[in-house]
């Protein structure tokens, strides 16, 4: 029986950070529950009202370098609208269906198209159930495990960030500091208020893959319910 993989996080679509999660998508046998994302998107230059030539004409974000616009991620909204100054809604991904409008027009471009390939084509076997935006207001793992029976009472989750809507960087594009646009930190509470331990974590969700970010250098560790690494 393939192993299921009830719950996975794409924090932003960085090279480090969804080229791994696109490849286990691509060639593991495993199946998905509900993979997390925070609803940016990377757009081709020419699409979706982004010019190829040239910096958008009104407030966006982007990436630019001359001569030519290298990715495009959201226009926002003007000046008198409740929300001016944050990113326009339509153009941030909120599920499955959403994302395949966008890739069925060829809108989207470079590593964020592959992964959007990579979770259609999971999707459309019945390896992945949902594709869901989270933010700090909407549902996330604990609600998302309650629906399926599983009672993680004991463990909190808590999306820092994003927020419900989004502003640019210090009043930049995204290509200056991509993290900016992560969903920031995933926080596990045990009931003195403090962080869990890995191990505790296993031993309510059963195993937990540790892996490691940026600078750390150890290898990947499957944590099991007994706390010891089972694969390193």
């Amino acid at each position: 029986m393939p192993p299921l993989l009830e719950h996975a996080v794409i924090t932003h679509h960085d090279k480090d950070h969804i080229t791994g999660f696109s490849y286990l998508l691509e060639r593991s046998d495993a199946t998905f529950d509900t993979v997390y994302h925070n609803g940016l998107a990377s757009y081709r230059p020419g699409h979706c009202r982004f010019p190829t030539d040239q910096r958008p004409d009104r407030a966006a974000v982007y990436v630019y370098r001359g001569p030519r616009l290298r990715k495009g991620m959201a226009f926002l909204y003007p000046a008198g609208h409740p929300h001016a100054g944050k990113l326009d809604e339509t153009y941030l991904t909120s599920d499955i269906a959403g994302l395949r409008d966008a890739f069925d027009r060829e809108d989207l471009q470079g590593l964020y198209q592959r992964s959007a390939e990579a979770v259609l084509s999971c999707a459309d076997a019945g390896e992945l159930s949902a594709f869901d935006r989270v933010n700090t207001d909407t549902p996330f793992i604990s609600e998302r495990a309650g629906q399926r029976g599983v009672d993680l009472s004991g463990v909190e989750f808590e999306v820092l960030w994003p927020p419900e809507y989004l502003s640019p960087y210090r009043g930049k594009d995204w290509g200056k500091c991509p993290t900016s646009a992560s969903l920031r930190q995933i926080v596990p509470i045990d009931d003195d208020g403090g962080h869990a331990p890995i191990p505790a974590l296993a031993g309510e969700l059963g195993h937990v893959l540790e892996v490691p970010r940026h600078q750390r250098q150890a290898a990947h560790r499957l944590i099991s319910p007994m706390g010891e690494p089972s694969i390193t």
